[in-house]
């Protein structure tokens, strides 16, 4: 299929496979396969060939366990002019790997996530060794401090990590990071409702954390669910500050992602049905633009987002999307409530 389709980026689950056991994690059961251990290189090209992204972004998983293929992979997009990202928890690259990457493979930007304090912490929350947690801290410093290149990492607001959210931003900090991004916790795949923080909580963090982050850190909140219409959270929207972002989603407008086994979904945090969808028989292009989930995620909005001009403001740093589509999908079958005051409604009656 010719496709004029051109992805602002194209998200490349390598393995589904990961060395980790962190329990709060994003990697939701739909996307688990430990029977397919390695994405097939053909549907990746094929995927490359028919979306155009502007951006890949290898991730699992952990691409770590996967090394090889991951520069195969980077290699392709690299040729192509594309610009690549890894994403990865960062224990199993030395020095040399991280490297090679960017010298050889056309790495440009990298993501990862961290969510402690200390070992403690780390162990109890992601089941990893002192060592491995010596090994992550020593790459985030060479990474921002030595190659100079940009990373990301997430924390998730957790019960646990909330209480230490600051001085996870400052330790941070320390190691050489400057973009920090705040996610909330999605009830579904891998929590429940009863694991959620209210919203009200959620605001005074984010608000509280934006107080003691230096002033060239950047921060950011991701996969959120709150909005400006909803009395409890506008005041997060009257921050003025560029360094401040509300992410703009593009997840199955622009974004796409492709599993490990070859189905492309329009967001990893949706774990709903969806058929059709399997880029070993279906041209990738088709799916994006005719598969009725995708279509769904393009076509549906509330009424009163779309006479909003926080909803999907151009300039990336102050947006609204109706907080987590993929949440309100999953549960109401639809996109047409506003989603902070759902979530409400919905934690009320976990009460």
């Amino acid at each position: 299929m010719n496709s004029e389709i051109k992805l602002e980026k194209l998200e490349v689950q390598i393995t589904s496979n990961c060395n980790f056991k962190c329990y709060y994690c994003g990697n939701n059961p739909l996307m688990r396969n430990e029977s397919i251990s390695l994405l097939d290189y053909d549907v990746f090209k094929k995927c490359v060939d028919e979306l155009n992204p502007k951006e890949l972004v290898i991730t699992g998983g952990e691409p770590g366990l996967a090394m090889e293929e991951v520069k195969r992979f980077f290699t392709y997009s690299k040729s192509k002019g594309i610009s690549n990202t890894l994403t990865s928890n960062l224990s199993l690259f030395n020095r040399n790997d991280l490297k090679e990457l960017v010298d050889f493979y056309g790495v440009t930007k990298f993501n990862s996530s961290f969510n402690d304090l200390n070992v403690e912490m780390s162990r109890n929350i992601r089941g990893i060794s002192d060592k491995e947690r010596d090994t992550i801290c020593d790459n985030i410093s060479y990474i921002t401090q030595s190659l100079k290149v940009p990373l990301r990492i997430e924390t998730l607001l957790l019960k646990e990590t909330i209480p230490y959210i600051c001085e996870i931003n400052e330790f941070l900090y320390k190691l050489g990071l400057r973009h920090h991004a705040l996610e909330f916790l999605n009830p579904h795949g891998y929590a429940g409702w009863k694991m959620m923080t209210g919203i009200e909580e959620l605001v005074g963090v984010v608000t509280d954390v934006y107080k003691h982050k230096k002033e060239d850190m950047i921060l950011e909140l991701t996969c959120n669910y709150i909005s400006p219409c909803n009395d409890k959270t506008r005041k997060i929207y009257e921050i003025a500050d560029r360094n401040f972002k509300i992410t703009n989603c593009q997840d199955g407008k622009r974004i796409a992602y492709l599993l490990s086994d070859g189905r492309l979904i329009p967001c990893f945090m949706y774990s709903g049905e969806i058929s059709d969808n399997d880029v070993n028989t279906t041209s990738p292009a088709y799916i994006f633009e005719y598969n009725p989930i995708f279509q769904k995620v393009k076509r549906e909005v509330p009424k009163k987002c779309s006479k909003c001009h926080y909803y999907y403001n151009a300039d990336d740093v102050r947006t609204c999307n109706n907080g987590c589509w993929a949440m309100l999908l999953m549960e109401t079958g639809n996109m047409t409530d506003i989603c902070c005051e759902y979530i409400e409604r919905r934690m009320g009656n976990e009460q």
